[in-house]
């Protein structure tokens, strides 16, 4: 049985720019409601949204878990997760080669990998998976576990998938058989940084991105032991 309606949770940097690349081959047109747009929704937006959530099939964007009910609807979860030293790597890379980016003109100025992290005031690069998934809109420091238990807990009861961003073939293969999909295309790899910019953590670097991330560093392992257990499960079909 192939749910009804999913909602594909798109954690910045953890490949969901290819994901949602899919997401278009996959459901076109009226079947699917883009959610990037910022939020909270002012009031036309939302009645915009509820009104294309009745017929739609897929959900997906930058947006936490629970957005689906504020949209009158009820759907089943997907999400890509990434280890979480190399999501901040690459969203600090991200925002340095974008001058659209939130924090561009900062690094411009002279704001560094470790100091982007150790301003403690930018919730992306703070357990931010564990605060998307958790449902947890507050931008202030997170460093709760009952957030944990409750992300991990949402996870249980209504992620139908989720995946590894660097096992992203593997992921969009059990993916396709859970949602029925017929994919022989490769996976399209979108967004990722040019060579050039990818710099070496220092140590200490290293440690205060940890420090700042040690949620989803135990939400990453519980996501790669289920992954590892779908895939398996798959492979057996």
């Amino acid at each position: 049985m192939h749910p009804e309606q999913v909602l594909f949770l798109h954690i910045p940097k953890t490949a969901g720019t290819s994901l949602r690349a899919i997401v278009d081959e996959e459901y076109q047109g009226p079947l699917q409601v883009a959610l990037y747009e910022p939020f909270p929704y002012s009031p036309e937006v939302l009645e915009q949204l509820k009104a294309q959530a009745t017929t739609a099939k897929a959900f997906i964007g930058h947006v936490f878990f629970g957005t689906d009910e504020v949209l009158g609807v009820r759907a089943s979860y997907v999400t890509f997760l990434r280890h979480p030293v190399s999501r901040v790597v690459s969203y600090f890379l991200h925002n340095k080669r974008h001058d659209n980016s939130p924090y561009f003109d900062h690094i411009r100025r002279g704001m560094t990998l470790r100091s982007m992290v150790e301003d403690h005031a930018i919730p992306e690069v703070n357990n931010n998976m564990t605060r998307m998934i958790s449902g947890l809109h507050d931008n202030s420091a997170l460093h709760s576990r009952d957030v944990l238990d409750l992300a991990i807990a949402n996870m249980e009861d209504r992620f139908i998938f989720v995946g590894l961003s660097e096992s992203l073939d593997d992921g969009l293969r059990v993916l396709s058989h859970r949602l029925g999909w017929d994919r022989r295309a490769d996976v399209p790899q979108l967004n990722q940084a040019p060579d050039d910019l990818r710099e070496e953590v220092d140590p200490a670097t290293w440690a205060a991105i940890e420090a700042l991330n040690e949620l989803d560093l135990e939400l990453y392992d519980y996501g790669q032991q289920r992954f590892r257990r779908d895939l398996a499960a798959t492979s057996g079909h």
